[in-house]
């Protein structure tokens, strides 16, 4: 019987020893695929350009979709940005989450945060209301749960695919950190994933003028910054680069080791150019860096939240 129970514990610590090493191999993996793409950064010239193209876009707003109040990091949301132009369209930067995506998501990450819940405060779709038709082009930042899960509830009206331009590395390239998104997006029916054109680093957006998208990983396999040109500023939709706008203006890496080396595994000499990028644009008087979680430079830093327009009978 003791004979049984050693061949029995000795299994079972076999059994744990091929299950960790395949674990740890995966996060080596994933930490090293993620280093072998890196691309160059555009210099500041070609972007400045953008400010010159002609039918840019005429404002920029921001869609709140949750958000949590972090004891030790303030206000995180969870945000979509939506840019319109002069004939009525739209294009938006990420979705967020509905209701249900955020509870399910608050569930799985709620040991990140120093916080006691997650408020909901609407999808995309059911804030733009009446103007979510308008929409006529989709973009990620990248493809993690908590910037596309919103993109499913968008989906359940609309008849009609919208193009979805993504950067050559976020239509090919996957981990595990992006597997779920990208479930997300190919579940959600009404997207049609176009990859962009051209030599790069710089993607301009076909049919949307003063718009351009780069890739730029460190975060992700297909972490993407877009760039707008918006009556004179120049936007910059940075996703997770940095957590939040002190971080970046100081350099300073994710407090979250954990989530640094296993849950995301992230590129951390890359993040930590990307920042100093960014902080540097973000010197420019003309140059606006948004960061997707920071509520309160969203707030102070960033464009107007968006806000449906009355209806005539609201405005009497």
């Amino acid at each position: 019987m003791n004979a049984n129970r050693q061949m029995i514990v000795r299994g079972f610590i076999l059994v744990l020893f091929f299950v960790a090493s395949a674990v740890v191999g995966v996060v080596i993996y994933t930490h090293w695929s993620i280093r072998q793409l890196i691309t160059p950064i555009p210099s500041n010239e070609v972007l400045f350009d953008l400010l010159d193209v002609e039918g840019g876009p005429t404002s920029i707003n921001y869609i709140v979709t949750a958000s949590l109040q972090d004891r030790l990091r303030g206000e995180i949301v969870f945000p979509a940005f939506v840019l319109r132009w002069a004939d009525g369209r739209r294009f938006v930067i990420d979705m967020g989450m509905d209701e249900s995506g955020a509870k399910h998501f608050y569930e799985k990450m709620a040991w990140q945060y120093e916080s006691d819940d997650i408020k909901v405060h609407g999808s995309v779709v059911q804030q733009l209301g009446a103007e979510a038709s308008l929409v006529a082009g989709l973009g990620f930042t990248h493809l993690h749960e908590d910037h596309v899960q919103g993109v499913q509830r968008y989906c359940q009206p609309q008849s009609i695919k919208l193009p979805l331009f993504q950067t050559p590395q976020q239509a090919e390239e996957r981990n595990y950190t992006t597997g779920f998104g990208a479930a997300f997006v190919e579940d959600a029916g009404c997207v049609s994933p176009q990859a962009l054109i051209g030599a790069g680093p710089l993607y301009s957006v076909p049919g949307f003028p003063g718009l351009a998208a780069i890739p730029v990983a460190g975060h992700s396999p297909g972490s993407t910054v877009f760039v707008a040109a918006v009556e004179g500023t120049l936007w910059i939709v940075a996703g997770d680069i940095s957590w939040t706008r002190e971080s970046m203006l100081i350099n300073q890496p994710k407090q979250v080791s954990l989530f640094r080396s296993f849950i995301i595994p992230e590129d951390g000499s890359r993040l930590i150019e990307l920042r100093e990028w960014l902080a540097q644009l973000d010197s420019y008087d003309l140059v606006k860096v948004l960061l997707c979680h920071d509520g309160l430079a969203l707030q102070v830093d960033g464009p107007s939240e968006f806000k449906p327009p009355l209806h005539k009978s609201e405005g009497r």
